[in-house]
């Protein structure tokens, strides 16, 4: 018997079909088919059955580096061919996030991945974009060591970026992973404690904005408006300084729908009224 596939090296899926071929020289009525996973025993796959050349097999859930397939003669054990080790595999797809999505520092969101295969412990990082080549990569952990469950609940971190995606690897396989198709976007949380909704402000008074913020962010642009930052939008200042409060004189601008918004100046995104 001569083994044609798989080969050596070859990385074979759990779960699809998969063509296991050879070559037999003279002729075998039956061959029985087994393989091997752990370097010691062999597991019955076929037989015996009619010397064909192919066999069609299900890759089974038994991940492991060193696979090996033999063949034999039904009435002859002598006659035999063992393959090189090839590989087993589990797989990853993440399904959650997926790129464009907007996530505030401190709020809490579901990531969410599918797997085949048996992988019982995972990492999961986040990974920013590479704009300029040649630079590094930087990562950083979500979990670790983590128990797969295929989903996990994560409180989103000052990692203000608009280039991440989230990365998922079995933890006794880096290989084995999967990250988000498209980046997504981490920003700042803004909640402004002053003014409140009942709040009358004299024009021409002074009175002080107070806010407070999730993430790192140096510099604010402050504003007002008169119909929600629809069409009447005023700036107050910019490039603040970010130390949660400022000092306004009030502008003549009488209104009883009067609101204040706060924002960070790299990103308008990230703002709070």
């Amino acid at each position: 018997f001569e083994i044609l596939s798989p080969s050596a090296g070859d990385l074979l899926m759990v779960g699809p079909h998969q063509n296991i071929t050879w070559k037999t020289t003279g002729r075998v009525q039956k061959v029985w088919l087994e393989f091997m996973t752990d370097g010691k025993k062999w597991q019955a796959l076929a037989g015996p059955m009619p010397d064909q050349g192919s066999f069609g097999w299900t890759v089974p859930d038994q991940i492991s580096s060193e696979v090996k397939f033999r063949i034999f003669d039904g009435n002859n054990a002598v006659a035999q061919a063992v393959s090189s080790s090839f590989q087993i595999k589990g797989a990853l797809n993440l399904t959650s996030p997926q790129g464009a999505e907007v996530w505030e520092t401190g709020s809490r969101h579901t990531i969410h991945w599918q797997t085949t295969g048996s992988i019982p412990q995972l990492k999961i990082e986040a990974v920013e974009d590479v704009l300029n080549e040649g630079a590094p990569e930087k990562r950083f952990v979500i979990a670790d060591n983590l128990a797969n469950k295929n989903s996990f609940e994560w409180t989103v971190p000052d990692q203000i970026s608009d280039h991440l995606r989230v990365r998922v690897s079995d933890l006794r396989d880096s290989s084995v992973s999967a990250r988000s198709a498209n980046p997504f976007s981490i920003i700042a949380h803004f909640d402004v404690k002053s003014p409140k909704s009942d709040d009358i402000w004299i024009v021409g008074s002074s009175h002080e904005i107070v806010w407070s913020t999730s993430g790192t962010v140096p510099e604010v642009a402050l504003e007002f408006s008169r119909d929600d930052f629809y069409r009447d939008i005023n700036l107050i200042a910019n490039h603040v300084p970010n130390t949660g409060a400022a000092m306004w004189t009030v502008s003549d601008a009488i209104s009883p729908s009067v609101k204040i918004r706060v924002s960070d100046m790299r990103d308008s995104r990230a703002a709070a009224v």
